[in-house]
């Protein structure tokens, strides 16, 4: 019978980005388009840039994996 061992998860990464400002901002966007489609586009590329960032952390990370951080 094969032994089955699970996945030792690997390090969760977190980053929050600046904060957008949207108060007062329902009725415009609401009643124009285009200057909601400009924030999804600005909102889309924030989050974009905060996944690369972690990314590039990711892989420079020296205790990504299991064994390094054991050892530390």
């Amino acid at each position: 019978m094969p032994l089955i061992l699970p996945k030792v998860p690997g390090r969760f990464y977190y980053y929050f980005g600046k904060p957008l400002e949207m108060e007062g901002r329902k009725r415009e966007l609401k009643d124009d388009r285009q200057k909601s489609h400009e924030l999804y586009l600005q909102v889309k590329s924030e989050v974009e840039r905060c996944i690369a960032y972690l990314k590039e952390k990711r892989e420079s990370d020296p205790c990504r994996g299991i064994g390094p951080r054991l050892l530390y």
